[in-house]
């Protein structure tokens, strides 16, 4: 196995003058978080439970009724558009081997011309109505430990 990971890490970095993509290569499935600190102080080593915490600790953050000073939401700015030419930057700056929503974004480049019209209406009226669709509000997430206890919630 040693063998065939020096062959092909050589190969590719012969091939893309790289080392970010045998890195890749090498990198064998991916981490997970496997403790997480509980409330109480208890670490939750289950699964099932550090899931639990996690999409408790982000619906108290993202559902906070928590009133924002009207002054703050008020201006004497009108709202500008979302221009349709930040939408096709957006969207052709995805990269091409992900997919969103089940949908492979090289597809989503490909409709780019014909989806950024819609899209930038659609984003206007969000920011005007201060709202977002409900389908929009379900997502995956994915923790990404930052510094610090890697145990604590606040960390990833």
């Amino acid at each position: 196995m040693r063998k065939f990971n020096c062959e092909q890490t050589q190969k590719i970095v012969e091939e893309t003058n790289s080392t970010r993509s045998a890195n890749k290569f090498l990198a064998n499935g991916t981490s997970s978080i496997i403790a997480m600190k509980m409330p109480d102080g208890s670490v939750a080593n289950n699964k099932n439970e550090i899931l639990a915490l996690t999409t408790e600790v982000y619906r108290n953050l993202y559902d906070s009724k928590t009133e924002i000073e009207p002054d703050v939401l008020e201006t004497s700015q009108a709202v500008e558009d979302v221009m349709e030419a930040g939408v096709k930057h957006a969207i052709v700056l995805k990269p091409e081997n992900r997919q969103t929503d089940g949908i492979v974004n090289e597809l989503i480049k490909y409709a780019a011309y014909t989806l950024d019209r819609p899209l930038a209406l659609l984003l206007t009226q969000c920011i005007k109505q201060r709202q977002i669709p409900s389908a929009r509000k379900n997502a995956r997430a994915i923790l990404i430990y930052k510094k610090g206890d890697p145990t604590e919630v606040k960390n990833n």
